[in-house]
């Protein structure tokens, strides 16, 4: 007991003794990286600065931006929290050994046996990681250079007309990195679309949408006491004035500066236009599937109709894409997408009510 108890004060004293070291440690080896990381920045930037206009025409901004930025970051990186990460795991690993030997060697031995499969493996995936993380570097200069060309000289490209080699460029970019490159979308006003498809995604998605201002306080609520009882982030209290806010102008992230962001624009829009107007522009603007934007270029693609046909069935298979269009549209065989079918179909039956208004 005595000799546990020793050993217990020992391993206490050491990681009291470790975390005063790693603070310390932390303290000056990032801080050092951090001031490293600012000085060659300003190297780089004074360095672009002495290049003739030749360079910047045979290099594209695009690239140029993203070694300012992630591969300096990446630098700062290797020399702070790669330097200090190794020293910890060095030190911890010679004093975790020797402890262990002088307890039972034994056992020490058979613990040390997956050890050179660990490292196997950290080297295998570490290969991986960087080579994707190239592939991610080469993107994001590929990202930042259509940019700056296409947004920021968005009048260039207007004036000379080039609306259609910008679009072959993204569907280029897409077959390169193996995926799609069609968008299907087809306008369509408010009158053409079926009653039906109205009615379905009001029940899916909003069925308070002409009783609120573009936010609704009572579903935010509910929506936060279920995400108290689960213990996970809100979701699932976004009105379709939000969710036609979000897809117009602002990304899908859930931080919550987005979500301020998104009932303001929400509140504005309710100000605006007209509840049909509104929900004209979300069934137009919605995703329903991979590439397929809007309820007229969906109702062609999965059913062979225009969306002033469409009947009850198909406008459930449609409302119930909207949570997750990627994987839940028409024609898959996801068992959740199928349950999600049939809950709005038999919402859709207690809901007459809504024609009224539609």
């Amino acid at each position: 007991m005595a000799k546990t108890v020793r050993y217990a004060a020992l391993l206490f004293v050491l990681a009291a003794v470790g975390g005063v070291f790693r603070f310390l440690m932390r303290r000056v080896i990032i801080g050092a990286s951090r001031s490293f990381e600012y000085d060659l920045r300003n190297d780089f930037f004074a360095h672009l600065q002495r290049l003739d206009a030749d360079y910047f025409q045979r290099n594209r901004t695009g690239d140029l931006m993203s070694r300012a930025t992630n591969d300096l970051s990446a630098v700062r990186m290797l020399i702070g929290p790669a330097v200090m990460y190794t020293a910890t795991t060095a030190l911890t690993f010679v004093v975790a050994i020797a402890l262990m030997l002088s307890i039972h060697p034994r056992l020490t031995a058979v613990a040390l046996v997956p050890l050179p499969f660990v490292s196997l493996s950290v080297k295998y995936f570490g290969a991986a990681i960087h080579r994707r993380f190239d592939r991610i570097q080469q993107q994001l200069s590929d990202i930042s250079s259509v940019t700056q060309e296409a947004l920021a000289g968005i009048r260039v490209v207007r004036a000379y007309r080039q609306e259609a080699s910008e679009i072959e460029r993204f569907r280029a970019e897409q077959r390169a990195a193996g995926r799609d490159e069609r968008v299907q979308w087809i306008w369509v006003a408010y009158p053409a679309i079926s009653t039906d498809i109205k009615r379905a995604v009001l029940v899916a998605e909003d069925i308070r949408f002409f009783a609120h201002g573009g936010v609704d306080l009572d579903e935010m609520e509910n929506a936060l006491e279920r995400a108290v009882e689960r213990k996970a982030l809100p979701r699932g209290a976004s009105t379709i004035t939000q969710q036609l806010a979000k897809n117009l102008w602002l990304t899908p992230s859930r931080n919550p500066l987005r979500k301020v962001r998104e009932a303001i624009l929400a509140w504005q829009l309710e100000r605006t236009l007209s509840k049909r107007r509104i929900l004209e522009l979300y069934l137009n603007v919605a995703e329903f599937g991979p590439g397929i934007y809007g309820v007229e270029a969906a109702a062609r693609r999965y059913f062979g109709k225009s969306a002033a046909d469409v009947g009850p069935a198909e406008a459930a298979q449609l409302a119930a894409s909207l949570p997750n269009p990627r994987l839940w549209h028409p024609g898959s065989t996801s068992r959740a997408y199928q349950a999600h079918v049939m809950r709005i179909a038999r919402r859709v039956e207690r809901a007459d009510w809504l024609e009224r208004l539609l």
